[in-house]
């Protein structure tokens, strides 16, 4: 008797459990009405089914072998896996058409408005809006910012998102946020964006921000509130980049990404403005999808005037007033600003190449594929012409567990006068 391989054995002993089940659940004849057949690496069952010949006072018996009718698993050799490849994804990042978000809405809900302001690209009183990003501001004392809880507590937002973003940034508990140049640090604003529109992170050298700059007072007591509006006659609006300079993702294929990137004056169709040595609007991290600017630079060139002093400044609703006016037309400006972003995603797949000879998967193991108690065709001509569809395609362990299930748009006729070749594409991480 011709030994059989271990992987083999397996399957025998797999499809055996599965024909005694199916046997016991649909009464099928006796167990000598059943064969195992191992042709290579391909195991399966034929059923005799006993049909009678009409004719005259006896019926003569006719026994038909049906290849394969259980036949459920193929091995895949080798040479039918391909090797494993890697490449990178990029797409727009933001919600909206053309991969440029134009507009801006603060949500009505702004349960932690001291901590944060979340931004949408339209208001939610609209159909859909979509969440885009959060943005903060801390200062390393807490200035600017105020909350009296009660008359034994008062609370300092600023303070505690300066510390959560040294800790998670850079690794420090002490000191001061690090911009470039070693200059200032005390206080910063911050862009973090939603998780949910970049897979792994974004894509370096592809992002364009514009800001522009807003009338505020320089009076820290009344540089709140209705006080600050965008500046309607400025003609200047400032596009900002970070200076990776992979537009062409060659750094990213070749992973030679860094950690955080500097954001610079700039476009992505010009590149970098100025030179490397000049300081720069902030740090940009691109895997976790945050921009921290230096706030000295935003009072500098977007007139933010930041309140550092012990009271509530609203500087987050400030740093929003400049992102939004950038959108606007002026008198003095014609041309109006957006946000551009992509997303870069690592992808590793793998291809199978499941095959299905002439003779293979011919048959179904569908109760609907038989009639009556004694489990015959329901259709005579299958006899001769065996026809199924073929409607997954199902990748199987050793121990015969599912690890991926692949759906065809649309049923295929397979019978004996097909082969068919099936791309299995697994995507590995």
């Amino acid at each position: 008797m011709k030994q059989l391989s271990l992987n083999i054995n397996r399957k025998v002993l797999s499809l055996l459990r599965s024909y005694i089940e199916f046997q016991v659940a649909n009464d099928y004849p006796n167990a000598n009405q059943i064969r195992v057949v191992v042709n290579n690496n391909t195991v399966s069952f034929e059923r005799k089914q006993v049909v009678y010949q009409p004719g005259g006072d006896t019926s003569i018996p006719i026994v038909i072998n049906f290849d394969g009718i259980s036949q459920i698993f193929k091995l895949v050799d080798q040479e039918q896996i391909s090797r494993e490849f890697t490449y990178n994804r990029s797409k727009g990042m933001f919600d909206c058409s053309g991969e440029k978000l134009n507009t801006f809405h603060t949500s009505s809900d702004q349960t932690w408005s001291n901590f944060y302001l979340r931004v949408l690209n339209k208001p939610d009183t609209e159909p859909n809006p979509s969440y885009q990003f959060d943005i903060t501001y801390g200062h390393i004392s807490g200035s600017g910012s105020k909350n009296v809880i009660d008359k034994w507590t008062t609370q300092y937002p600023a303070k505690i998102i300066y510390k959560n973003y040294l800790m998670e940034y850079f690794d420090k508990i002490d000191g001061k946020i690090p911009f470039k140049n070693g200059k200032n640090g005390d206080y910063f604003y911050a862009v973090n964006f939603n998780t949910k529109l970049f897979p792994e992170m974004i894509d370096p050298g592809n992002i364009q921000i514009t800001l522009a700059p807003i009338s505020s007072s320089a009076n820290q007591l009344y540089n709140t509130g209705s006080n600050f509006y965008p500046d309607k006659s400025s003609s200047v609006m400032y596009t900002l980049i970070d200076d990776s300079g992979d537009t062409t993702d060659l750094k990213t294929l070749n992973k030679e990404l860094k950690e955080y990137y500097y954001l610079v004056s700039g476009s992505i169709n010009d590149g970098k403005h100025g030179e490397d040595s000049d300081d720069a609007w902030g740090i940009i991290f691109p895997k976790k999808g945050i921009i921290i600017f230096d706030g000295v630079v935003l009072d500098q060139s977007c007139s933010l005037n930041t309140v550092t002093a012990s009271m509530n400044g609203d500087n987050i609703s400030k740093f929003f007033t400049s992102i939004s006016a950038s959108c606007n037309t002026t008198l003095n400006r014609t041309v109006t600003g957006s946000w551009y972003a992509r997303t870069s995603e690592e992808v590793k797949t793998q291809t199978y190449f499941c095959k299905a000879n002439v003779n293979e998967f011919n048959y179904s193991n569908n109760y609907t594929y038989f009639r009556g108690d004694k489990n015959i065709l329901r259709f005579d001509n299958f006899v001769d012409s065996p026809r199924s569809y073929i409607t997954s395609i199902g990748l199987y362990d050793d121990e015969f567990n599912l690890i991926a299930l692949g759906k065809l748009p649309k049923p295929i006729l397979k019978d004996s006068n097909k082969e068919l070749l099936f791309h299995v594409r697994l995507r590995l991480n």
